[in-house]
């Protein structure tokens, strides 16, 4: 059986990016993941994240190229979401307006809630606070 895990922005860049300080930490956790079942779950507003952050941090070439490795890999599916989605991530940041919930975040949260995704490959410890479990 194939699990599915949620990717945040923070797995990509830490994996992307050698002078990011959790490389060494994403890079075990990417090869794990590579050798497990697993299907990786993205959303486009997640893409969006990892490409403005890996164009300042390297540069516009660079992000394009791990982009399109996102798109073109057969671990990774792109859920998009609708606007019932959408409505549901602003509930989701009103009821945990304590958090330092992005719309990203809570949009992630709305998908993994309808897609029953229980784990999130993530560095934020917002995620776990809204019960889901970390991949480690």
């Amino acid at each position: 059986m194939i699990e599915k895990v949620f990717v945040d922005t923070g797995a990509l860049i830490a994996r992307y990016l050698k002078k990011d300080n959790l490389h060494s930490k994403a890079v075990g956790l990417w090869l794990k993941i590579e050798k497990a079942p697993v299907q990786c779950i993205i959303s486009p507003l997640i893409i969006h994240e990892v490409a403005t952050l890996l164009s300042r941090r390297a540069n516009p070439l660079f992000a394009a190229e791990k982009i399109r490795s996102i798109y073109l890999s057969s671990r990774f599916r792109i859920l998009r979401g609708d606007s019932d989605l959408e409505i549901e991530a602003l509930k989701i940041m009103e009821k945990y307006a304590d958090l330092p919930l992005s719309y990203a975040d809570a949009f992630s949260i709305a998908i993994m809630r309808e897609y029953n995704i229980k784990r999130v490959f993530t560095f934020d410890e917002d995620f776990t606070v809204v019960g889901f479990t970390a991949f480690r």
